[in-house]
């Protein structure tokens, strides 16, 4: 009885812990592969079968090398939201490969880009997802213009973190005015803990001084003078491994 009882468990829980994850191997195929420019010249996606890292099949990405942010992207799709979502991906090939990650709360981009060589490698990037998530995309990218350069990736995939802890907090008489009073000054910050290290997902309202920012083509880097934000934008950008990187939207 106690064997069966067990079995029973196991059927129930296990299909709950895999829907919170995705992972995409190529084996079937592109699937939601596409390259980043839509237009010509593109980038020449193709499922290669020599060496896999993970499999029987993997994605070979050769760019033209013509123009910067040259790459593709694929789509995790079926994920919950106010997760911290951890990328990883097998990688190899010729070139410098930039990992990006796009959710409703903007682009968090690598802080370095990795040299590709002939072995697979692991690159990996955690993204704070907002409540409304479902989606993330993934994108592998030339930060440059980079001739000749090939983009070979495997076993690419999504693992979420349990969802944060929440406490209620006591709140004094006249809290909502100081605040109003100190607006620019404030930052409020959720700690969300997965079990290999710590991470933060900040929001801030104000004095945002080297930061990076999506341009109308895509992922640029660029500079935010330190100053107020513009009238009811705010960001949410992840801190892993407790790495400081700031990332601000124009």
């Amino acid at each position: 009885m106690r064997i069966c009882l067990a079995l029973l468990f196991g059927m129930l829980f296990v299909p709950v812990v895999a829907a919170q994850d995705w992972s995409e191997g190529f084996e079937s195929g592109l699937g939601t592969a596409k390259p980043y420019h839509a237009d010509a010249p593109t980038t020449t996606l193709e499922i290669a079968t020599s060496t896999p890292a993970y499999g029987k099949q993997f994605l070979r990405a050769a760019l033209p090398g013509k123009r910067r942010l040259e790459g593709f992207s694929v789509t995790a799709g079926g994920l919950k939201g106010a997760r911290l979502a951890t990328v990883t991906a097998k990688v190899r090939g010729r070139g410098d490969i930039w990992l990006c990650l796009l959710s409703r709360n903007g682009w968090l981009y690598s802080p370095r880009t990795v040299r590709l060589t002939g072995q697979w490698q692991e690159v990996s990037l955690s993204k704070a997802l907002a409540a409304a998530d479902t989606n993330l995309g993934i994108y592998f990218l030339s930060q440059g213009i980079q001739s000749s350069a090939l983009f070979e990736v495997d076993d690419v995939r999504v693992a979420l973190s349990a969802p944060p802890q929440v406490f209620d907090a006591e709140v004094g008489p006249g809290a909502s005015r100081q605040r109003s009073s100190r607006r620019d000054t404030q930052m409020s910050t959720t700690m969300l803990q997965p079990p290999a290290a710590r991470h933060y997902a900040v929001e801030t309202t104000s004095h945002w001084p080297t930061c990076l920012s999506r341009a109308p083509a895509g992922p640029s880097p660029s500079t935010c003078a330190p100053g107020r934000p513009p009238p009811g934008r705010s960001t949410v950008f992840s801190l892993p491994r407790a790495e400081t990187h700031r990332y601000c939207a124009r």
